[in-house]
């Protein structure tokens, strides 16, 4: 009688512990949490359950760490995404309104009131619409890693991964066009500057003689009328001065069959020529490609006798870009260096984001899952002995596995 009751509760103690089971064939593998004992069958031999529960414990751990890096990633990257556009925002206004107010001290008075140039406040208040939209749209690929996640759907997290591959193919080529942009500011400045100053009319319109100014502006590159005077070089613009057009003068308008009398003028043209690149003709507005050759244009043959003046307005705007372009070509390596510094973060997150996003979504659309159950501590157990025979002894495995249960693909 006492052996009967004793073989009672042993086997409702056996019935309140979980058990690692396994159907069989194709059928669905991994931890499951029950207070039934399960079927004969079901019963797992004492070590092919070791071996499974530490393949499924071990792909369970691994699957819930990649859930949370995703999570994770995709949190820094909306920070991120906001971070940068919220810096670039701020550094182009102020930049912006440091180059106005730079451009409002150095443009004549005259010119002043043509140009619209907006105050700090203004440039500020203007583009929030624009900065707010951009935020809102920058979010997409976060919370598709998020939501992705959160409800193990496998098309969200293909397009965290997808659209991550793409935001980094971008974002590489926008830091390589702003360090090419970089590199250009860097090689061009030095040569610019100084190409800007040799071409100041100001030192034309200080000589005595008004046809003398005349002669300085209208530059080398040509017969001089004047040869003891100083004249702005061959490599400079030819804007300087307005002349009535006379379309009988070959050297202003090119006639066919009549080349302009200045042979230096026509040799000068004649030098710029290169039929694969007629804009190098017409760059600086002395020549013009045309017949299939590179002529001159734009100047008399003698602008002196042609009553030429000078054109005020142009050698006002000038005279102010070789004072704008030390002011400006800072600002706009500031912002090209922001931008870089600022994109290099984005990079390695997105880089991140189509490694994780990817691996992840291989895992879920492959019909991996994971369930949330309370924590338990596994066992072995041996196969029901028949009626009559004595029930076989449990012995507990080391370790403990958490209450989550990874369900692998049918």
């Amino acid at each position: 009688m006492a052996g009967g009751q004793h073989e009672d509760t042993q086997q409702q103690q056996q019935r309140q512990q979980p058990f690692l089971t396994a159907g069989g064939g194709n059928e669905a593998r991994g931890l499951v949490y029950t207070n039934q004992q399960p079927p004969p069958a079901q019963v797992l031999p004492s070590v092919g359950s070791v071996r499974d529960l530490a393949q499924v414990a071990a792909d369970a751990a691994h699957l819930v760490e990649m859930r949370r890096r995703v999570t994770y990633l995709a949190a820094a990257m909306a920070g991120l995404a906001i971070i940068n556009q919220v810096v670039m925002y701020v550094t182009g206004v102020a930049e912006v309104e440091s180059a106005f107010q730079e451009i409002r001290e150095i443009v004549p008075k005259d010119v002043r009131g043509e140009l619209k140039m907006p105050g700090g406040a203004t440039l500020f208040a203007g583009g929030l619409g624009k900065l707010f939209g951009t935020i809102v749209f920058s979010m997409f690929i976060p919370l598709c890693g998020y939501y992705g996640v959160k409800n193990t759907d496998a098309k969200l997290l293909g397009a965290f991964a997808a659209c991550n591959g793409c935001c980094a193919i971008g974002a590489i080529l926008t830091v390589l066009i702003s360090i090419g942009a970089l590199v250009l500011v860097d090689n061009v400045e030095p040569k610019l500057e100084p190409w800007l100053m040799s071409c100041d009319p100001r030192g034309c319109i200080q000589l005595s003689q008004h046809n003398q100014t005349i002669d300085c502006l209208s530059g080398l590159g040509r017969r001089p009328a004047f040869e003891g005077i100083p004249h702005l070089s061959e490599s400079c613009p030819q804007a300087f001065l307005k002349c009535e057009g006379d379309e009988n003068d070959p050297c202003m308008f090119p006639i066919p069959g009549r080349p302009c009398p200045d042979t230096e003028r026509v040799a000068f043209c004649k030098s710029k020529a290169d039929p694969n690149h007629p804009g190098k003709c017409d760059f600086l507005g002395r020549c013009t490609w045309i017949d299939q050759a590179c002529q001159p244009v734009g100047l008399p043959f003698d602008p002196i006798a042609s009553s030429c003046d000078v054109d005020e307005q142009n050698v006002q705007a000038f005279q102010s870009l070789i004072e704008l372009v030390p002011v400006i070509t800072p600002k706009i390596t500031t912002l090209l260096t922001v931008k870089v510094i600022l994109t290099l973060p984005a990079i390695v997150l997105a880089c991140l984001g189509l490694c994780w996003g990817f691996q992840l979504f291989h895992k879920v659309n492959s019909g991996y899952a994971v369930v949330t159950e309370p924590g338990f501590r596994t066992q072995q157990t041996r196969s029901q002995p028949e009626a009559g025979q004595q029930m076989a002894m449990r012995q507990p495995v080391q370790g403990t596995v958490s209450g989550t249960v990874l369900q692998q693909p049918v």
